[in-house]
């Protein structure tokens, strides 16, 4: 005899913010080839058929994940005074994307490593959205450069090597946990500062 699809005393609710946590990590630690929904439905505690009442398919749901924080990132993103200070501004994108990656640094780590694994269509969705946010650091530094406050020879070049840079304070932090973060941010910011200045 078959048993309940969800444990008693679970809403489906529930069941389906349970099964999205359980596929962040099982995707970002293990990879998302590796991970089977059978795997994924014995984390959660309920029958492989039943994950499929919350979402399509695996790609569906590895989708979902990378958009929800993306999402949940160009929401998060503060208004920036570029006009008034390009300066100001750039200080205010980079401590923003330094402490928002550490709160979701398993989404993070989720989109830079398992992104190759989206179908054509929704890799065109998922990067919509980075490039929507890379627009925003390349507007401080041409504004920065219109003002004179910025030295930037080419805006694509050096908006991809700033945002590279901050990808790795995720990666470094993994063994130096204990490391302040202000003290951190801090020091990115002055790193930023001399690549603009060179």
């Amino acid at each position: 005899m078959w048993g309940m699809a969800r444990k008693t005393g679970t809403s489906a609710e529930d069941t389906g913010a349970k099964i999205k946590a359980s596929a962040l990590l099982l995707f970002s630690e293990q990879g998302y080839d590796a991970v089977s929904m059978r795997q994924l439905a014995s984390d959660v505690g309920v029958q492989a058929g039943a994950i499929y009442l919350h979402t399509k398919d695996k790609q569906s749901l590895l989708f979902g994940l990378m958009l929800d924080f993306l999402k949940m990132r160009a929401a998060a993103l503060p208004e920036l005074d570029v006009a008034t200070s390009p300066n100001a501004a750039m200080k205010a994108f980079v401590q923003f994307h330094i402490a928002f990656h550490h709160d979701h640094a398993v989404a993070d780590q989720l989109l830079r490593n398992e992104a190759r694994a989206l179908t054509p269509e929704h890799a065109a969705q998922i990067a919509a959205y980075v490039t929507a946010y890379e627009a925003v650091l390349q507007g401080i530094l041409e504004k920065g450069r219109e003002a004179g406050v910025f030295h930037v020879p080419d805006v694509g070049l050096i908006s991809a090597a700033i945002l590279t840079l901050l990808s790795g304070v995720e990666t470094w932090r993994m063994t130096h946990s204990d490391f302040e973060a202000e003290k951190l941010s801090r020091i990115y910011e002055n790193m930023v500062r001399r690549i603009l200045k060179s």
